[in-house]
C-alpha cells in the first residue's frame, strides 16, 4: 500500500446505492466513493488556512435594498406569463 491506494469490500446493499449515486451524478463508482471518502475524512483542523480558519470568520450576508424588490403577485403574473410562452414555442 505504498502508493495509498486501498481495496474495500461493500456488501451489496451499500454496493448497489453506491452505483445509484454514482449514475446519478455521471460519476464511477470510483470516482464518487473517493469523494465521498474525502468529504468525510476532511477536517478543518488538518489544515493551515492563509487568512485565518474559515470557521472563525463571520458570514457575510448580502444586503438586500427593498426599493428594487417586486411584490410576489406581480412576479408571479411576469414568471407565468414567460412559462406560458416558453411552453407554447416548444408545442
Amino acid at each position: 500500500m505504498a502508493d495509498g491506494s486501498i481495496t474495500l469490500t461493500l456488501d451489496e446493499a451499500l454496493g448497489e446505492k453506491l452505483e445509484r449515486r454514482a449514475a446519478a451524478v455521471g460519476m464511477s463508482r470510483q470516482e464518487f466513493a473517493q469523494q465521498a471518502l474525502e468529504r468525510s475524512l476532511f477536517g478543518y483542523d488538518d489544515y493551515t488556512w492563509i487568512g485565518g480558519d474559515p470557521r472563525d470568520r463571520p458570514i457575510d450576508e448580502p444586503e438586500v435594498n427593498l426599493a428594487d424588490c417586486k411584490p410576489w403577485d406581480e412576479v408571479k403574473r411576469d414568471l407565468m406569463a414567460r412559462l406560458e410562452a416558453r411552453l407554447a414555442a416548444k408545442a
